[in-house]
């Protein structure tokens, strides 16, 4: 089975344990413009790290626009949004079970937050690229319904 990685964006708090994973042979899946960076790094020697890695080539993929993989019968696929976040931003989605990934740009939670304009990015991304998730698992945890964001974001103005 192959496997990969798909980071929603560069920031190191999204990123620990790469350099090992994609050691072992896994694909790196990156937002336009993040291929660069992430090749630099995993090619960079180790330095301080006690529990070194073996070499391997990296793999990277850059999604500009839409990724799609789907091995061991189940689809995985990547959507690029604009977001004032960061750069080269990605959302994870796994169709059949209607799942998305966020990370930083909304943390769902019980209670939803006050809006900004994180929170829009995300609704109007996965609007332009026609996908409506059930459920938005976060990089921070939690796991909110898509449909409570929508509502609190409000129609496209």
């Amino acid at each position: 089975m192959l496997f990969r990685s798909v980071l929603t964006h560069h920031h190191i708090d999204h990123s620990g344990g790469l350099r090992a994973f994609a050691a072992e042979g896994a694909t790196v899946v990156v937002g336009k413009g993040d291929g660069d960076y992430f090749r630099k790094v995993l090619a960079a020697p180790q330095g301080l790290n006690p529990y070194a890695t073996k070499s391997a080539a990296p793999k990277v993929i850059e999604v500009n626009g839409k990724w799609r993989v789907a091995d061991g019968g189940r689809a995985i696929e990547a959507y690029s949004i604009e977001n004032p976040h960061a750069s080269g931003y990605i959302i994870p989605y796994v169709p059949d079970a209607k799942m998305g990934f966020v990370t930083d740009l909304w943390s769902p939670a019980p209670m939803m937050p006050p809006v900004n304009p994180n929170m829009t990015a995300v609704v109007r991304g996965l609007e332009k690229a026609g996908i409506t998730p059930e459920k938005m698992a976060g990089g921070h945890g939690g796991v909110g319904n898509y449909a409570d964001l929508v509502r609190a974001v409000g129609p496209a103005r």
